[in-house]
Protein backbone atom coordinates (compact mmCIF):
# COMPACT_ATOMS: atom_id res chain seq x y z
CA UNK A 1 0.00 0.00 0.00
CA UNK A 2 1.29 3.37 -1.01
CA UNK A 3 2.02 6.03 1.62
CA UNK A 4 -0.51 8.35 -0.01
CA UNK A 5 -3.12 5.59 -0.08
CA UNK A 6 -2.58 5.07 3.65
CA UNK A 7 -3.38 8.77 3.99
CA UNK A 8 -6.53 8.35 1.90
CA UNK A 9 -7.74 5.43 4.01
CA UNK A 10 -7.16 7.54 7.12
CA UNK A 11 -9.43 10.19 5.60
CA UNK A 12 -12.18 7.65 4.97
CA UNK A 13 -11.97 6.46 8.57
CA UNK A 14 -12.09 10.05 9.80
CA UNK A 15 -15.07 10.94 7.63
CA UNK A 16 -17.25 7.92 8.32
CA UNK A 17 -16.15 6.55 11.69
CA UNK A 18 -14.63 9.25 13.87
CA UNK A 19 -16.59 12.45 14.20
CA UNK A 20 -14.57 15.63 14.11
CA UNK A 21 -11.31 14.14 12.87
CA UNK A 22 -11.14 16.50 9.92
CA UNK A 23 -11.85 19.73 11.71
CA UNK A 24 -9.64 22.53 10.41
CA UNK A 25 -6.84 23.93 12.54
CA UNK A 26 -7.78 27.46 13.49
CA UNK A 27 -5.52 28.32 16.38
CA UNK A 28 -2.18 27.52 17.92
CA UNK A 29 -1.85 25.05 20.78
CA UNK A 30 0.76 24.39 23.41
CA UNK A 31 -0.90 21.34 25.02
CA UNK A 32 1.81 18.92 23.93
CA UNK A 33 4.06 16.31 25.44
CA UNK A 34 7.48 17.78 26.29
CA UNK A 35 10.64 16.40 24.72
CA UNK A 36 12.15 13.29 26.25
CA UNK A 37 15.41 13.79 28.08
CA UNK A 38 16.07 10.14 28.91
CA UNK A 39 18.77 7.85 27.54
CA UNK A 40 19.38 7.18 23.87
CA UNK A 41 16.50 5.33 22.22
CA UNK A 42 13.13 5.83 20.52
CA UNK A 43 10.56 7.52 22.76
CA UNK A 44 6.95 8.47 22.04
CA UNK A 45 7.00 12.24 22.26
CA UNK A 46 3.42 12.83 21.08
CA UNK A 47 1.02 9.99 21.83
CA UNK A 48 -1.00 8.61 18.89
CA UNK A 49 -4.78 8.74 18.92
CA UNK A 50 -7.46 7.11 16.72
CA UNK A 51 -8.90 10.63 16.44
CA UNK A 52 -5.50 12.14 15.67
CA UNK A 53 -4.71 13.49 12.23
CA UNK A 54 -2.10 11.33 10.52
CA UNK A 55 1.24 13.02 9.89
CA UNK A 56 2.67 12.24 6.46
CA UNK A 57 6.03 13.99 6.42
CA UNK A 58 8.59 15.79 8.56
CA UNK A 59 11.47 18.19 7.91
CA UNK A 60 13.46 20.69 9.93
CA UNK A 61 16.12 23.34 9.58
CA UNK A 62 17.58 22.45 12.99
CA UNK A 63 16.88 20.49 16.16
CA UNK A 64 14.79 23.40 17.43
CA UNK A 65 12.90 24.14 14.21
CA UNK A 66 11.00 21.08 12.96
CA UNK A 67 7.80 20.92 10.87
CA UNK A 68 5.39 17.97 10.51
CA UNK A 69 2.44 18.01 8.09
CA UNK A 70 -0.57 15.80 7.53
CA UNK A 71 -4.31 15.23 7.19
CA UNK A 72 -6.81 18.11 7.07
CA UNK A 73 -4.19 20.84 6.77
CA UNK A 74 -2.36 19.79 9.93
CA UNK A 75 0.99 21.50 10.47
CA UNK A 76 2.87 20.99 13.73
CA UNK A 77 6.05 22.78 14.81
CA UNK A 78 8.75 21.83 17.31
CA UNK A 79 10.82 24.59 18.91
CA UNK A 80 13.26 22.34 20.72
CA UNK A 81 11.06 22.02 23.80
CA UNK A 82 7.49 21.30 22.70
CA UNK A 83 5.22 20.68 19.71
CA UNK A 84 2.46 23.14 18.82
CA UNK A 85 -0.14 23.44 16.06
CA UNK A 86 0.31 26.08 13.38
CA UNK A 87 -2.42 27.86 11.43
CA UNK A 88 -2.20 26.43 7.92
CA UNK A 89 -5.20 28.20 6.42
CA UNK A 90 -6.38 25.04 4.67
CA UNK A 91 -8.22 21.79 5.37
CA UNK A 92 -6.62 20.08 2.38
CA UNK A 93 -4.49 17.06 3.18
CA UNK A 94 -0.77 17.79 3.13
CA UNK A 95 1.65 15.14 1.86
CA UNK A 96 5.18 16.53 1.95
CA UNK A 97 7.28 19.31 3.50
CA UNK A 98 10.72 20.73 2.73
CA UNK A 99 12.54 24.02 3.23
CA UNK A 100 15.80 25.81 2.62
CA UNK A 101 15.76 27.61 5.98
CA UNK A 102 13.58 28.37 8.99
CA UNK A 103 11.93 31.19 7.04
CA UNK A 104 11.54 29.41 3.71
CA UNK A 105 9.46 26.24 4.02
CA UNK A 106 7.13 24.62 1.48
CA UNK A 107 4.40 22.03 1.95
CA UNK A 108 2.24 20.47 -0.78
CA UNK A 109 -0.84 18.31 -0.95
CA UNK A 110 -4.39 17.70 -2.10
CA UNK A 111 -6.00 19.75 -4.87
CA UNK A 112 -2.74 21.26 -6.06
CA UNK A 113 -2.16 22.89 -2.67
CA UNK A 114 1.20 24.60 -2.14
CA UNK A 115 1.80 26.56 1.06
CA UNK A 116 4.84 28.66 1.93
CA UNK A 117 6.13 29.69 5.35
CA UNK A 118 8.16 32.89 5.60
CA UNK A 119 9.12 32.53 9.24
CA UNK A 120 5.96 34.21 10.48
CA UNK A 121 2.94 32.66 8.78
CA UNK A 122 1.80 30.20 6.11
CA UNK A 123 0.31 31.47 2.84
CA UNK A 124 -1.09 29.76 -0.25
CA UNK A 125 0.78 29.80 -3.56
CA UNK A 126 -0.76 29.38 -7.02
CA UNK A 127 0.32 26.00 -8.38
CA UNK A 128 -1.65 26.07 -11.63
CA UNK A 129 -3.03 22.58 -11.03
CA UNK A 130 -5.74 20.82 -9.05
CA UNK A 131 -3.88 17.51 -9.04
CA UNK A 132 -2.79 16.06 -5.72
CA UNK A 133 0.87 16.93 -5.14
CA UNK A 134 2.83 14.30 -3.21
CA UNK A 135 6.47 15.34 -3.02
CA UNK A 136 8.53 18.52 -2.59
CA UNK A 137 12.31 18.97 -2.46
CA UNK A 138 14.77 21.61 -3.54
CA UNK A 139 18.27 22.99 -3.39
CA UNK A 140 17.43 26.59 -2.51
CA UNK A 141 14.57 29.09 -2.22
CA UNK A 142 14.72 29.55 -6.00
CA UNK A 143 15.10 25.92 -7.04
CA UNK A 144 12.22 23.79 -5.76
CA UNK A 145 10.76 20.65 -7.33
CA UNK A 146 7.20 19.34 -6.78
CA UNK A 147 5.76 16.16 -8.23
CA UNK A 148 2.55 14.16 -8.23
CA UNK A 149 0.40 12.16 -10.67
CA UNK A 150 0.33 14.14 -13.94
CA UNK A 151 2.16 17.03 -12.26
CA UNK A 152 5.78 18.07 -12.51
CA UNK A 153 6.40 21.59 -11.19
CA UNK A 154 9.43 23.80 -10.60
CA UNK A 155 9.76 27.04 -8.63
CA UNK A 156 12.39 29.62 -9.62
CA UNK A 157 11.88 31.94 -6.69
CA UNK A 158 9.01 33.88 -8.21
CA UNK A 159 6.63 31.54 -10.06
CA UNK A 160 5.71 27.88 -10.37
CA UNK A 161 5.88 26.34 -13.84
CA UNK A 162 5.27 22.92 -15.34
CA UNK A 163 8.54 21.57 -16.76
CA UNK A 164 7.29 18.34 -18.34
CA UNK A 165 4.23 16.22 -17.74
CA UNK A 166 5.17 12.81 -16.36
CA UNK A 167 2.49 10.26 -15.57
CA UNK A 168 4.42 8.23 -12.98
CA UNK A 169 3.05 8.42 -9.44
CA UNK A 170 5.89 9.99 -7.46
CA UNK A 171 5.95 9.56 -3.69
CA UNK A 172 9.27 11.13 -2.71
CA UNK A 173 12.06 13.36 -4.04
CA UNK A 174 15.70 13.78 -3.11
CA UNK A 175 18.76 15.06 -4.93
CA UNK A 176 22.43 15.81 -4.47
CA UNK A 177 22.10 18.94 -6.62
CA UNK A 178 19.73 20.71 -9.03
CA UNK A 179 21.07 18.49 -11.84
CA UNK A 180 20.90 15.21 -9.93
CA UNK A 181 17.39 14.58 -8.57
CA UNK A 182 15.80 11.19 -7.87
CA UNK A 183 12.09 10.39 -7.70
CA UNK A 184 10.73 7.24 -6.01
CA UNK A 185 7.50 6.13 -7.69
CA UNK A 186 4.86 3.43 -7.74
CA UNK A 187 5.26 0.38 -9.96
CA UNK A 188 9.00 -0.01 -9.50
CA UNK A 189 9.78 3.24 -11.30
CA UNK A 190 12.75 5.47 -10.50
CA UNK A 191 12.98 8.79 -12.28
CA UNK A 192 16.10 10.92 -12.56
CA UNK A 193 16.49 14.59 -13.46
CA UNK A 194 19.80 15.70 -14.98
CA UNK A 195 19.07 19.42 -15.09
CA UNK A 196 17.51 19.16 -18.52
CA UNK A 197 14.91 16.39 -18.43
CA UNK A 198 13.41 13.57 -16.38
CA UNK A 199 14.05 10.00 -17.51
CA UNK A 200 13.39 6.48 -16.26
CA UNK A 201 16.62 5.13 -14.84
CA UNK A 202 18.24 1.96 -16.11
CA UNK A 203 17.82 -0.57 -13.34
CA UNK A 204 18.80 -4.26 -13.14
CA UNK A 205 16.91 -6.31 -15.70
CA UNK A 206 15.78 -9.91 -15.99
CA UNK A 207 16.47 -11.28 -19.47
CA UNK A 208 13.94 -13.66 -21.00
CA UNK A 209 14.81 -15.31 -24.30
CA UNK A 210 12.12 -16.88 -26.49
CA UNK A 211 12.91 -18.86 -29.66
CA UNK A 212 10.50 -19.64 -32.46
CA UNK A 213 11.50 -22.08 -35.20
CA UNK A 214 9.85 -22.26 -38.61
CA UNK A 215 10.68 -24.30 -41.68
CA UNK A 216 13.12 -21.67 -42.88
CA UNK A 217 14.63 -20.05 -39.80
CA UNK A 218 14.79 -19.66 -36.02
CA UNK A 219 13.82 -16.30 -34.54
CA UNK A 220 15.09 -15.37 -31.06
CA UNK A 221 13.44 -12.59 -29.07
CA UNK A 222 14.94 -11.11 -25.90
CA UNK A 223 12.70 -9.28 -23.45
CA UNK A 224 13.92 -7.10 -20.59
CA UNK A 225 11.62 -6.95 -17.58
CA UNK A 226 11.85 -4.58 -14.64
CA UNK A 227 12.39 -6.87 -11.61
CA UNK A 228 10.75 -4.25 -9.39
CA UNK A 229 7.60 -3.89 -11.48
CA UNK A 230 5.45 -5.34 -8.70
CA UNK A 231 7.03 -3.13 -6.06
CA UNK A 232 6.09 0.36 -4.91
CA UNK A 233 8.80 2.85 -3.96
CA UNK A 234 7.86 5.32 -1.22
CA UNK A 235 10.98 7.02 0.12
CA UNK A 236 14.34 8.16 -1.23
CA UNK A 237 17.41 9.66 0.43
CA UNK A 238 21.12 9.73 -0.28
CA UNK A 239 24.40 10.96 1.12
CA UNK A 240 25.77 11.71 -2.36
CA UNK A 241 25.11 11.13 -6.05
CA UNK A 242 26.72 7.70 -5.73
CA UNK A 243 25.06 6.64 -2.49
CA UNK A 244 21.27 6.67 -2.77
CA UNK A 245 18.72 4.55 -0.89
CA UNK A 246 15.13 3.86 -1.94
CA UNK A 247 12.64 2.02 0.27
CA UNK A 248 9.23 0.53 -0.38
CA UNK A 249 7.38 -2.75 -0.54
CA UNK A 250 5.92 -5.49 -2.68
CA UNK A 251 2.29 -4.45 -3.10
CA UNK A 252 1.14 -8.08 -3.35
CA UNK A 253 2.60 -9.43 -0.12
CA UNK A 254 3.88 -6.34 1.75
CA UNK A 255 7.50 -7.44 1.79
CA UNK A 256 10.31 -5.00 2.54
CA UNK A 257 12.11 -3.45 -0.43
CA UNK A 258 15.42 -1.59 -0.04
CA UNK A 259 17.55 -0.80 -3.06
CA UNK A 260 20.83 1.09 -3.31
CA UNK A 261 22.47 3.13 -6.07
CA UNK A 262 26.27 3.31 -6.22
CA UNK A 263 26.43 5.86 -9.00
CA UNK A 264 26.34 3.22 -11.73
CA UNK A 265 23.62 0.67 -10.96
CA UNK A 266 20.83 -0.21 -8.54
CA UNK A 267 21.04 -3.33 -6.38
CA UNK A 268 18.72 -4.97 -3.86
CA UNK A 269 19.68 -4.92 -0.18
CA UNK A 270 18.61 -7.33 2.54
CA UNK A 271 16.45 -5.41 4.98
CA UNK A 272 15.94 -8.02 7.71
CA UNK A 273 12.25 -7.07 7.91
CA UNK A 274 8.93 -8.23 6.50
CA UNK A 275 7.03 -4.95 6.36
CA UNK A 276 6.69 -2.17 3.80
CA UNK A 277 8.91 0.84 4.39
CA UNK A 278 7.62 4.37 3.80
CA UNK A 279 10.44 6.74 4.72
CA UNK A 280 14.23 6.86 4.75
CA UNK A 281 16.79 9.35 6.05
CA UNK A 282 20.37 9.31 7.25
CA UNK A 283 23.50 11.24 8.13
CA UNK A 284 26.02 9.26 6.07
CA UNK A 285 26.50 6.10 4.01
CA UNK A 286 26.93 4.15 7.26
CA UNK A 287 24.13 5.72 9.29
CA UNK A 288 20.74 5.35 7.60
CA UNK A 289 17.28 4.92 9.14
CA UNK A 290 14.07 3.61 7.54
CA UNK A 291 10.52 3.53 8.93
CA UNK A 292 7.34 1.78 7.90
CA UNK A 293 4.36 -0.44 8.52
CA UNK A 294 3.23 -1.12 12.12
CA UNK A 295 6.07 0.81 13.73
CA UNK A 296 8.94 -0.76 11.81
CA UNK A 297 12.28 1.06 12.23
CA UNK A 298 15.50 -0.19 10.66
CA UNK A 299 19.07 1.11 10.90
CA UNK A 300 21.93 0.60 8.44
CA UNK A 301 25.50 0.79 9.73
CA UNK A 302 27.22 0.52 6.37
CA UNK A 303 27.24 -3.27 6.47
CA UNK A 304 23.78 -4.49 7.39
CA UNK A 305 20.25 -3.40 8.29
CA UNK A 306 19.05 -4.10 11.83
CA UNK A 307 15.67 -3.69 13.50
CA UNK A 308 15.20 -1.05 16.20
CA UNK A 309 12.58 -1.03 18.94
CA UNK A 310 9.94 1.63 18.28
CA UNK A 311 7.45 0.66 21.02
CA UNK A 312 4.51 1.36 18.69
CA UNK A 313 2.38 -0.52 16.18
CA UNK A 314 1.23 2.64 14.40
CA UNK A 315 2.44 3.01 10.82
CA UNK A 316 5.40 5.38 10.60
CA UNK A 317 5.32 7.39 7.37
CA UNK A 318 8.34 9.68 7.48
CA UNK A 319 11.64 10.29 9.27
CA UNK A 320 14.04 13.23 9.59
CA UNK A 321 16.80 14.20 11.97
CA UNK A 322 19.13 17.02 12.93
CA UNK A 323 21.90 14.52 13.72
CA UNK A 324 22.45 10.81 14.28
CA UNK A 325 21.35 11.25 17.89
CA UNK A 326 18.41 13.62 17.35
CA UNK A 327 15.82 12.07 15.02
CA UNK A 328 12.04 12.29 14.62
CA UNK A 329 9.56 9.86 13.06
CA UNK A 330 5.87 10.58 12.40
CA UNK A 331 2.87 8.60 11.25
CA UNK A 332 -0.74 7.55 11.67
CA UNK A 333 -2.71 8.77 14.64
CA UNK A 334 -0.52 11.86 14.79
CA UNK A 335 2.24 9.89 16.52
CA UNK A 336 5.64 11.56 16.88
CA UNK A 337 8.67 9.54 17.99
CA UNK A 338 11.97 11.09 19.06
CA UNK A 339 15.31 9.33 19.11
CA UNK A 340 18.31 10.40 21.13
CA UNK A 341 17.19 13.03 23.58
Amino acid sequence: MKKSLIFFITLIICAFVITGCTAPITSTSTATVPASTSSLGWKTEVEPSPQGNALSDIWGSSSSDVFAVGVSGTIRHYNGEKWSDMISGTTDNLSSVWGSSSSDVFTVGEGGTILHYDGKSWSAMASGTTNWLYAVWGTSSSDVFVKGPQSNLHYDGSTWSSILSISEWTNSLWGSSSTDVFAACLGGTILHYNGDKWSNMLIPAITTTNSKTTSTKTTTTTTFTNPYQYDDFYGVWGSSSSDVFIVGGDHFNGETIIIHYNGKAWSTMTGNATSELYGVWGTSSSDVFAVGFTGTILHYDGKKWSAMTSNTTYDLLSIWGASSSDIFAVGNGGIILHYGH
